[in-house]
């Protein structure tokens, strides 16, 4: 009986340095997204802000990593160009690490805080016909749709995500 209690009790010691080693791994990516959604909400900020005069070209430039929770290993990146005009439009440019190129087209709403896009060029892409993207704060949290279509699919959801202020 003795070793079994012993075993119990170092299997629950073992248990609970992993419980602690992840918990650690997760404050880090935690405070990455935290300092992610405030950076969203500075450039979203400075949008709100940015466009009362219409021979402004405001342009934001824009750059996205993601990575694996438990390792820290990089999974994908992607960085651009984001020019909102002053009638709502928007366009956006993004090359992702894939090789992927996008031209985007779309619309934003400063009081509703939203932004959706259609793709008007893919390069770079054998298999990709359209992607369309929406962005949304929502209570303080961005919400984040991606849908894209292939030569084999129909336009069909392919991310989503949530990021909360924390």
């Amino acid at each position: 009986m003795d070793d079994r209690w012993g075993q119990a009790i170092e299997n629950l010691t073992k248990a609970l340095e992993e419980i602690n080693q992840r918990l650690q791994r997760l404050e880090n990516d935690v405070i990455r997204v935290e300092q992610m959604m405030h950076w969203l909400d500075q450039r979203l900020q400075w949008l709100e802000n940015s466009l009362p005069h219409e021979e402004e070209q405001p342009v934001i430039a824009y750059a996205q990593k993601t990575w694996k929770l438990a390792s820290g290993e990089n999974m994908h990146a992607e960085s651009g160009y984001w020019r909102p005009k002053v009638d709502g439009s928007i366009e956006v440019v993004i090359a992702q690490s894939t090789g992927l190129v996008e031209v985007q087209k779309g619309t934003y709403d400063a009081e509703k805080k939203m932004v959706q896009l259609q793709s008007e060029l893919i390069g770079n892409a054998t298999k990709v016909r359209e992607i369309t993207r929406t962005f949304e704060f929502i209570s303080g949290e961005l919400v984040y749709f991606v849908q894209m279509a292939t030569n084999s699919t129909t336009l069909q959801p392919h991310l989503r995500g949530l990021l909360k202020k924390i």
